[in-house]
């Protein structure tokens, strides 16, 4: 429980501000020898900080200069998966490096050993590699040769057996073994027979005799005999056979036509030969000799199996896969280095860099240029550009699932406001008003904790739910709202707790009428009072409530993403958004829905003494436009007075915000492009750079590396900017006006949704309550009988409750709740324009080979998991406790 709770911690005290917005981007130059271009990449690729970008993505891929290196990982990697193959079929068990680091460290000290160039390593495994497996391949050849050599030699021992019997008996005996009369003119005293033995598939028998019977025109006699062979584990032979013997009066047409039937039946075809002892004889001893031959490559094949999985080193992890992992490894360096662009003795690229991280990556390229002792490394940031970054969103293990949620909509635009960072709170919160219910709230809950104290079992037992574990804070977080709202609404599986004292009371008078009164100054704790569970208006005032409290929750949430647009706007320094866009926002929302929940709060507020001339609040809404603000008998909630001012105010700002969100910011832009093309007309443009006018100059006897022509590579990549014109900005800006008019209303209606489904999993409780348990103990019966027919209603209870409240019920609250932050709250700030920070990392290339993500394929994130190479993080071993220490 203290490590849930310190991991909760951690999590907000780390990543609450850095999810906010995506991490502060820098574009750099790297420059790095080609002698020395693996060690650098190698170097780079523990950090998990740099976006190369593709400066050979118009070239050809067979051109790039380490195409040839990646081709050969891909030969190897095919090669190490067959041989996990043949360890596989002899159930041979790899051991795997716990995390990625322990490979690394593996890596690195194996190479400190060898005392030779890391690169190297290579050359050596794929010569080792290809070895093994062409050992085993030959021998699986052998193998598999001899299994059918020894198959052939067993059954032409069986059908020798066979025949020999059958001719016995016809010989010796004279009479018919269990066959027709048309048999007798078969017999060896009136003609000579003879006979065809062969191996069939059991299924075809009766196909086989069918057709024996007539190419020979009924002058055949065909017997079966199951083959009867046992599963030889040592040859692994198998299957269900039955041996054929064909009897026919000698002659060559009849021959060559019952031949052609066996051999399309299959090639299991035996001729019987005179001296059939002998040749059963050498047979069967020609079959042991086969036998011990197949046991004995088996054996060498798994001797060799056994000694690819063996310990590296004095670690646990097998030689295949370490193996493995280290080619997965150079793949994802060569394929990075072929982003580069060769330039003489030297790999020159860009590539996109976290702020906080631009210093380690600096200081790792130092410190390896002392410790291998090679020029040509350089590391520098560029600054005037007009490349697009990529966003860089730092998550862990509880805020991961919220921005997966954020992140299927749309990849945040760079350094625009994070709607995760609201969505960890507010989604596990709208579901808990849909879902509300105390007992099924606390299920979800305990799964959740389940998920959370038993990951580590899940994981290493594979069991169903671990693709569940990654989002066990959102199981956890859903099952607390739930539980929260459950409370707020009395509801417990379709029954009211009176857990405090109700403050209503019924009395019954002399006429057995019942009258209910409230105490004074009496307020219900928590929730709603138990006892409108007894009133007949329990339905239409939950209906009210909960409908109203819906409106409200809507219009708090969409107001919060209209003021996030204005800090989206604010840090942009978008002046037209802030005046023209946020401002006539903002006060559309509040003066139209804004006023509404003020009456439906203040309706909640006002005591009526009369319940009949109670007003109402849509009428109130309505007449704002048709009656011109004028406030009718059932709409007077403020004052009449005061009220119809307020009307008067709010429709007028109403109507002005439609065309000051319509028409001002197109006709300035229009203004501000006519008054830079003016500009940009009186002063002379600098001639472009290109790669043929700017060429890329290096000193190789120098010790420093020189500049190189980052305008020719940056004008590969950088985006042509669009012409403007101001009828498409106008229709634009009609859209946008459009949209968000007519939205607002319906997203408001959206929210309904809270509404309908909260009363849907209300009902749909009480009514299985009703019908499994208070009819049943409200029927007059004997106990007994009584007690089976609950017994049998509760097992249904349970699994209706399950099938229908706890799944159905569950997805389709959290798909509408997933609808209400994709359109109703995102779609106020939230452009999703942006694309993912995806760093050449050790850690990304080889997650999908640890036994954690393999028990996660069908749950994948590309953002990385909290690691800032700024401030690393490493976890320590100390004296059998595990602390957190800063590098």
């Amino acid at each position: 429980i203290n490590a849930e709770y310190m991991g909760i911690h951690l999590i907000w005290k780390d990543t609450a501000s850095k999810m906010f917005r995506s991490e502060e981007m820098g574009l750099y130059s790297l420059v790095i020898s080609k002698d020395n271009a693996w060690d650098a990449m190698n170097e780079i690729g523990t950090k998990s900080s740099l976006h190369f970008l593709d400066l050979n993505a118009k070239g050809q891929v067979f051109n790039r200069p380490f195409t040839s290196y990646i081709k050969r990982c891909d030969e190897t990697e095919r090669r190490i998966k067959y041989i996990e193959g043949e360890c596989e079929k002899f159930e041979i068990k790899r051991s795997r490096p716990k995390n990625v680091s322990d490979f690394l460290n593996l890596v690195s000290r194996l190479q400190d050993e060898r005392r030779r160039a890391g690169s190297t390593l290579l050359d050596e495994y794929e010569a080792e590699i290809r070895g093994k497996e062409k050992f085993l391949t030959d021998q699986a050849k052998n193998y598999q040769s001899m299994k059918e050599k020894y198959l052939h030699l067993i059954q032409t021992k069986l059908v020798l057996d066979k025949s020999a019997e059958i001719e016995s008996k016809y010989r010796n005996e004279n009479r018919d073994i269990g066959v027709d009369d048309r048999a007798q003119a078969l017999l060896p005293g009136q003609i000579k027979l003879t006979s065809i033995s062969g191996v069939i598939d059991s299924d075809e028998c009766d196909r086989f005799k069918k057709l024996v019977f007539r190419v020979t025109r009924g002058n055949s006699l065909v017997s079966f005999f199951d083959l009867n062979m046992e599963v030889d584990p040592e040859t692994e032979l198998e299957g269900r056979k039955s041996i054929y013997v064909v009897l026919y009066r000698d002659g060559e047409a009849v021959k060559s036509r019952i031949i052609k039937v066996c051999d399309t039946f299959g090639k299991d075809r035996y001729e019987i030969p005179d001296n059939i002892a002998e040749v059963t004889k050498r047979t069967e001893l020609e079959a042991k000799e086969t036998k011990s031959l197949i046991i004995l490559t088996k054996k060498e094949r798994m001797k060799v199996l056994r000694e690819i999985v063996e310990a590296v080193g004095d670690s646990k992890i097998s030689k295949i896969i370490f193996q493995k992992w280290f080619i997965a490894k150079e793949k994802a360096i060569y394929t990075t280095l072929n982003m580069l662009r060769p330039e003489n003795t030297f790999l020159s690229g860009l590539c996109w860099c976290p702020l906080k991280s631009a210093d380690s990556i600096s200081q790792s390229l130092e410190n390896l240029k002392k410790e291998r002792s090679f020029v040509g490394a350089t590391f520098k940031k560029i600054d005037n550009h007009k490349l697009g970054p990529p966003s860089y969103v730092r998550v862990n293990e509880f805020t991961a699932p919220f921005q997966e949620i954020v992140s299927t909509y749309g990849t945040p635009s760079y350094r625009e406001v994070n709607p995760a960072f609201f969505t960890t709170v507010t989604f596990p919160f709208l579901f808990g008003v849909m879902f509300g219910d105390i007992m099924h709230g606390l299920v979800i809950f305990s799964i959740g904790l389940l998920l959370c104290f038993g990951k580590d079992m899940l994981l290493k037992n594979k069991s169903l739910f671990a693709s569940l574990v990654k989002a066990r804070y959102l199981f956890l977080l859903m099952g607390l709202f739930a539980t929260f709202c459950g409370v707020i609404y009395n509801d417990f599986a379709g029954l009211n707790l009176n857990i405090f004292p109700s403050c209503y009371h019924a009395l019954k008078n002399e006429d057995e009428h019942v009258t209910v009164n409230h105490t004074d100054n009496c307020l219900y704790p928590i929730g709603i009072d138990p006892f409108w569970k007894y009133s007949h208006k329990q339905l239409q005032f939950e209906n009210s409530f909960k409908m109203k409290l819906s409106v409200i929750l809507g219009v708090l949430q969409m107001t919060v993403g209209v003021i996030l647009k204005l800090v989206n706007s604010v840090h942009f320094r978008k002046t037209l958004d802030i005046i023209f866009e946020f401002i006539p926002q903002m006060i559309f929302l509040l003066a139209l829905f804004g006023y509404m929940d003020a009456m439906i709060i203040g309706k909640w507020l006002t005591k009526f003494e009369d319940t009949s001339k109670t007003p109402s609040v849509i009428p109130a809404i309505i007449n704002l436009f048709l009656g011109g603000g004028k406030v009718g008998e059932q709409e007077n909630i403020f004052g009449k007075d005061l009220q119809e001012q307020l009307n008067f105010i709010f429709l007028i700002l109403i109507i002005i915000t439609i065309p000051v969100m319509l028409l001002p910011k197109p006709i300035i832009l229009n203004c501000m492009h006519k008054n830079q093309i003016h500009e940009d007309q009186a002063q002379a443009l600098p001639e472009k750079a290109s790669i043929e006018s700017e060429p890329v100059l290096f000193a190789a006897s120098s010790l420093q590396v020189p500049e190189i022509g980052l305008k020719a590579y940056l004008s590969l990549v950088a985006k042509k900017e669009e012409e403007f014109s101001f009828s498409e900005a106008f229709v634009h800006q009609l859209i946008e006006t459009i949209e968000y008019a007519l939205g607002t209303i319906s997203n408001t209606a959206s929210y309904l949704r809270l509404w309908a489904l909260s009363l849907a999993h209300a009902e749909l409780s009480e009514v299985f309550i009703d019908y499994s348990f208070v009819k049943i103990i409200s029927m007059r019966a004997p106990p007994f009988f009584n007690f089976l027919i609950l017994l049998y209603t509760y097992t249904m209870l349970a699994g209706i409750t399950f099938g229908v409240l706890l799944c159905m019920d569950v997805l389709e609250c959290f798909l509408h709740t997933l609808r209400l932050h994709w359109v109703e709250f995102q779609n106020k700030f939230y452009k999703a324009e942006g694309y993912k920070f995806n760093p050449f990392s050790y850690e990304t290339t080889l997650s999908s080979y640890t036994e954690e993500q393999q028990a996660f394929t069908s749950y994948h994130t590309c953002l990385l998991y909290t690691s800032d190479a700024a401030d690393e993080r490493s976890s320590v071993d100390l004296g059998g406790r595990r602390i957190i220490k800063k590098k």
